[in-house]
């Protein structure tokens, strides 16, 4: 993480083509309407930006109690209710069985064939797509890739993707622990319980970043979503004051969802209603 002067924080947000930061807002302010190819690759541009550098004195603030998020991180924070409270096998969980199933391989527009833009993945070497493709020889059932209504290409990911063997071997004993897909975010929410939420510690090892529809109006977190789950978690069951601020960069944007603006994936479920 570099610190920089506030002013050379907000100049490259000013010039990055994809919104302006407001004082009023207290965010960015993304106008982009039509998602391109050009907006999105500045968009991850901003992103990756946000992610590496700050301030010394934080520029955005939002009080948990504020922060009403979506769907997919709503199943995240049901994930922690189920695994925790319920003590449910994590692999039997919603977020396990349904939110994880589907990968987002990149942008690639309307107007493009679905199967052509996965075959050009697979030869840039998409472990993704090299695995669907083999996957492919040997079922024909296989669902089919699909690009979006937002011009991402997405693949059910309902196979085994090819992994080196080390990456197997991780897989298989996180399994044995018990660990979800991903962090062992149990470890942070017992942090945060313990020691309650720092707003340093919180930067580390990456920046989060909190995006905001103002078509569904909700929060989505683009970057640190277990840290923001594990508050939210915490948050409903009242065991840590609705006044915590978290200083995360926000960007505003009128699209549904920065992952999928028209569409849900992974099927419906009612995670968010059963853990408030």
């Amino acid at each position: 993480m570099k610190i920089i002067s506030s002013d050379e924080y907000l100049d490259f947000i000013n010039r990055s083509n994809v919104g302006i930061f407001s004082t009023d807002k207290n965010a960015i302010l993304v106008n982009e309407v039509t998602l391109s190819a050009d907006f999105f690759r500045n968009f991850f541009d901003l992103i990756d930006f946000l992610r590496t550098h700050t301030t010394r004195h934080p520029l955005f603030s939002r009080k948990i109690s504020e922060i009403n998020t979506g769907i997919f991180d709503q199943c995240l924070e049901q994930y922690l209710f189920d695994t925790i409270d319920l003590r449910k096998d994590s692999f039997k969980t919603c977020w396990e069985k349904r939110r994880l199933n589907y990968r987002a391989l990149g942008f690639v527009g309307r107007s493009n064939s679905a199967q052509e833009s996965l075959l050009k993945f697979a030869h840039q070497g998409d472990p993704v797509a090299i695995s669907y493709f083999r996957e492919k020889a040997i079922n024909k059932n296989l669902e089919e890739p699909f690009i979006a209504r937002n011009g991402w290409l997405y693949v059910k990911t309902n196979f085994d993707i090819y992994l080196t063997f080390r990456e197997k071997l991780k897989i298989h004993f996180r399994k044995i622990l018990g660990f979800p897909r991903g962090k062992n975010i149990k470890k942070i929410v017992n942090s945060i319980h313990k020691s309650g939420w720092d707003p340093d510690l919180a930067n580390f090892p990456l920046i989060g970043i909190l995006g905001y529809s103002a078509s569904s109006q909700n929060y989505q977190v683009i970057s640190g979503k277990h840290r923001v789950a594990s508050l939210k978690y915490l948050h409903k069951k009242s065991l840590i004051s609705d006044d915590t601020v978290i200083n995360y960069p926000v960007l505003i944007y009128p699209f549904h969802d920065w992952r999928n603006h028209s569409v849900e994936l992974g099927g419906n479920c009612n995670c968010g209603s059963s853990f408030s």
